[in-house]
């Protein structure tokens, strides 16, 4: 019988071991919109296969700054475990709930502070992993 902490513990590891493959292996000089598409694309793939949650592309706003109601971000893909989200359904408009993983694909001309300041922000949110 899986607990909720085993789901969690087996989907964090396998995320992070099929992003680190993701990444590693991604030459540079492929946009970064490709390697956003290709994160989702092998996220909602293992997700949908074990029946995880609800993994989304990055057209999904997130709602989820506390004292700034109309802030939002748009990560290149998200996940959030089963159980999380009403009915498991995704909602109307902004999501509202911290995922348990955001991605945000980056690219040479980032400016490292901007990415910083991002990361900082999804986790005093209540991002689980960035």
């Amino acid at each position: 019988m899986k607990t909720a902490q085993t789901t969690r513990h087996f989907v964090t590891t396998c995320l992070l071991s099929l992003l680190t493959t993701i990444v590693l292996f991604t030459p540079q000089a492929y946009a970064e919109t490709y390697v956003a598409g290709q994160l989702f694309t092998r996220i909602d793939s293992f997700v949908t296969a074990n029946g995880l949650g609800i993994a989304l592309p990055g057209e999904c706003g997130l709602q989820i700054y506390p004292g700034h109601p109309q802030k939002y971000r748009k990560p290149d893909a998200l996940f959030i475990a089963s159980g999380r989200l009403p009915g498991d359904r995704v909602p109307e408009g902004h999501i509202r709930i911290p995922p348990d993983l955001v991605v945000e694909s980056i690219s040479p001309h980032d400016i490292a502070s901007d990415i910083e300041t991002k990361v900082r922000e999804y986790l005093e949110a209540g991002v689980r992993m960035v």
